[in-house]
């Protein structure tokens, strides 16, 4: 006579009790990680774009005579353009994000930087606009999520961090 083998409803129950608890611990860890590697993501993003700018700038020294990184409709939330400006007039170079499908929530980026006095590269990598900052703060974020973006005048890029 053969044996069978199967599960009994209390070890399934047990089982089913078990992935319920760690389900219930783990999915609010998964909105939190989220929620955090975007303001990695929104960091990294205009990083590269500000690194970008200044690189153009100097290694286009005979074509142009400034790069700038300007907000899409006065909002930094919304995205971003690098324009050029020089012997063929005003050119986009790269553009992240848009008026209609923004990066992030609205104040989730912000600067002192605006349309008006954009962050302005020279052919040496110079910012000749003013120097300033962006700031990153998502919400909802936990740790040290909070990213300060500075500018010297010398083009030399500094970041931050700090708590929510």
């Amino acid at each position: 006579m053969y044996k069978i083998r199967a599960f009994t409803l209390i070890e399934l129950l047990v089982t089913i009790a078990i992935i319920g608890i760690l389900l219930t611990v783990g999915v609010p860890s998964l909105s939190t990680m989220n929620v955090n590697s975007a303001a990695d993501r929104y960091r990294d993003d205009l990083l590269r774009d500000i690194s970008f700018a200044r690189d153009f700038a100097v290694n286009n020294v005979t074509t142009i005579d400034t790069v700038s990184i300007t907000p899409i409709n006065n909002d930094w939330s919304n995205g971003w353009q690098v324009i050029s400006d020089g012997d063929d007039g005003l050119v986009i170079r790269i553009q992240t994000g848009s008026a209609t499908t923004p990066l992030a929530a609205t104040g989730t980026i912000t600067s002192t930087y605006t349309s008006g006095t954009p962050l302005i590269f020279d052919d040496q990598g110079r910012v000749t606009s003013a120097a300033g900052n962006f700031t990153i703060n998502v919400p909802n974020c936990t740790g040290n999520r909070v990213r300060t973006i500075s500018i010297t005048f010398m083009g030399q890029v500094l970041v931050q961090e700090a708590a929510c």
